[in-house]
């Protein structure tokens, strides 16, 4: 096994972005974030699950952990940003928006997961370029990597501020049902169907946890999937309306333009200039 230390980061010592590479197993001496941009690829660790990750999963790599991520396959590309954090950094970005977070990502059984949505994924992804047009660290750029963790951090309180323990178990499962593509790209008196509860209950409780609209919850997953597979050019508008569940077309162009403020078509020869 190897261990990379800060000599290893040299070059690069704020980001890095990897294409399609088969890594060994290592550990690090300093805090790793990954997030995949591109394609799929696998996290895998000695005695834990093997973590798929897609386009827009974060994971959160703990210093001793050992591991390696690679392709789903020989065929397969991927790409994904590491992003390096010292110990001591990485401690006080935590503390400075909760005194539990660093335990809790530390103590966590396996390396804490969660995903961005599409704006923050771009958003975030142009931002860390900037540090790979200089490999010479200085204070500003010390202090504009450190913004970008606790943003970072942030929405990973987003993402886990309803905590499983405070809702009840079929909502849990519910949620988990709802974020598969070929669940939320249906009707919602279908997707209500996978529970046992009325129409009415289902959209209060959901309100009531998630502080949204289930209808809100549903057009967000679909609008965000919309654009994940608009990044791909070699799908047409047609398509990915008829993948999202929409009979006509010019409802879904309306409700993406709507949600986005730019319409599909835009967006896809917007994405040719990205990533």
């Amino acid at each position: 096994m190897t261990t990379y230390t800060e000599k290893n980061i040299k070059q690069f010592p704020f980001t890095n972005l990897i294409h399609s590479t088969p890594q060994i197993y290592h550990d690090h001496t300093f805090w790793e974030i990954t997030i995949i941009l591109t394609g799929q690829a696998r996290n895998v660790m000695r005695d834990a699950p093997k973590n798929i990750l897609s386009r827009g999963d974060v994971i959160v790599l703990r210093p001793n952990d050992c591991h390696y991520i690679r392709p789903l396959s020989k065929s397969q590309e991927y790409t994904h940003r590491d992003i390096y954090i010292s110990i001591e950094k990485f401690k006080n970005a935590c503390n400075t928006l909760d005194s539990f977070l660093y335990k809790e990502l530390e103590s966590a059984k396996n390396p804490p997961t969660f995903h961005l949505d599409e704006m923050e994924l771009l958003n975030l992804n142009n931002h860390f370029n900037y540090f790979l047009t200089s490999n010479k660290k200085n204070a500003n750029m010390d202090s504009f990597h450190t913004a970008l963790i606790c943003y970072l951090l942030g929405l990973y309180i987003k993402n886990n501020s309803f905590s499983n323990r405070n809702m009840p178990s079929w909502l849990v499962t519910f949620l988990s049902e709802l974020h598969k593509p070929e669940v939320f790209t249906q009707r919602i008196s279908e997707i209500i169907k996978l529970t046992h509860y009325s129409h009415s209950y289902i959209c209060s409780q959901f309100k009531y946890y998630m502080q949204k609209t289930l209808n809100d919850y549903l057009l967000e997953l679909r609008m965000n999937y919309a654009a994940s597979l608009l990044s791909s050019p070699n799908i047409s508008v047609f398509e990915v309306a008829m993948q999202l569940g929409y009979t006509a077309p010019t409802n879904f162009i309306a409700a993406f333009k709507k949600y986005f403020n730019i319409s599909p078509k835009q967006w896809q020869t917007n994405e040719k200039h990205k990533i």
